[in-house]
């Protein structure tokens, strides 16, 4: 991708998702892993797709923390230029982060498959995603997220229904929020850490000072 070198895109299903390295992210992982820990002593969380993990209220992006605010800086920024890129957003669209919030899954706890309707575009960045150790491993894909084929197909096609993406420190994907996806459980002692965020793309209607939304 010559306009986005450093992202690497790569549908699943025919379906466009981003992944990429946010730059900067390790001389500000510490902080990070320290304020999201630090929140969940201080709000009790809600339940949405979590089995047995943690999820913060979903403003996250509204926090005055400089390193939430940093990070938010830069998922902007390269989210803005990957939806461009995919054509869902033309000239004159707006893209407004609406949602986000942080996920805290300690050891043997998942995400149920889910989708992010309303919004148009999802993503998740991993704040600390722990090596597998051969110890604590119980399959291949521990911690991974899983995508869901949108049209499933029958075995004789050879497609696979669901599709892995391996997290890493500092890693992000970003896809159609209609993608259903889940979070499989991890077995290592620490937890996992990271945030998940939704964007709207708003089209100016044509001679008007109204907005639609797609």
């Amino acid at each position: 991708m010559d306009d986005l070198p450093k992202v690497s895109f790569a549908p699943l299903f025919g379906v466009p998702v981003y992944e990429l390295k946010i730059e900067g992210f390790e001389s500000r992982q510490k902080a990070l892993i320290g304020e999201i820990l630090s929140m969940k002593t201080r709000d009790a969380g809600v339940a949405v797709s979590n089995k047995g993990g943690w999820h913060s209220k979903q403003n996250l992006h509204q926090s005055e923390n400089a390193d939430i605010r940093w990070l938010f800086g830069e998922i902007l920024k390269v989210s803005n230029s990957c939806i461009r890129h995919s054509k869902t957003a033309p000239e004159g669209a707006r893209i407004a982060l609406t949602t986000s919030w942080a996920n805290i899954n300690e050891s043997g706890d998942w995400n149920a498959p889910h989708a992010h309707f309303p919004a148009d575009w999802s993503g998740v960045f991993y704040v600390r995603s722990n090596q597998k150790q051969a110890e604590t491993i119980k399959s291949e894909n521990d911690g991974d997220i899983l995508f869901f084929d949108p049209l499933p197909l029958g075995p004789q096609y050879r497609r696979p229904p669901t599709m892995f993406k391996k997290p890493s420190n500092g890693k992000m994907f970003l896809f159609p929020s209609y993608l259903v996806h889940m979070v499989a459980p991890h077995f290592e002692q620490e937890p996992r850490i990271s945030v998940s965020f939704n964007f709207r793309v708003t089209l100016p209607r044509q001679n008007s000072g109204e907005s639609q939304d797609i």
